[in-house]
């Protein structure tokens, strides 16, 4: 799991939406606050724009989503990459094949820091 930060105003939004990709639903969320939420939460707690500021908000969610995940593959042995592959492509819906897949991996592995930049026109 990682950790995210529910606002108040999130918490409706991010339960309404979990499960609904993929049809497995997990236990929704009752606190606000940070907290550790597993991959079903994550996903639906970026998904959530009708709240906030919007779809603003939402590349903000996604970003740190992303970044969370980032980080945690940094603290795999890049050996255990095609392992770790092979789950996410049950489990993941994309157009990128597993060498691919490996090789972006791999390049995030060796960067020394993660730095996300987001600009949205008009802010």
């Amino acid at each position: 799991g990682i950790e995210v930060d529910i606002k108040d105003y999130e918490i409706e939004e991010v339960n309404k939406y979990i499960g609904e990709s993929t049809g497995v639903h997990s236990p929704p969320i009752t606190e606000t606050g940070l907290q550790k939420v597993n991959g079903q939460q994550a996903l639906s707690y970026a998904r959530i724009r009708y709240v906030g500021n919007g779809n603003f908000e939402r590349g903000e969610r996604l970003t740190k989503v992303l970044y969370q995940i980032a980080s945690k593959l940094k603290q795999v042995n890049p050996l255990k990459y095609v392992g770790v592959a092979n789950t996410l492509a049950e489990q993941v819906k994309t157009n990128i094949d597993i060498p691919e897949a490996l090789n972006l991996a791999y390049t995030i592995y060796k960067l020394p820091d993660l730095n996300f930049e987001q600009l949205q026109i008009p802010q």
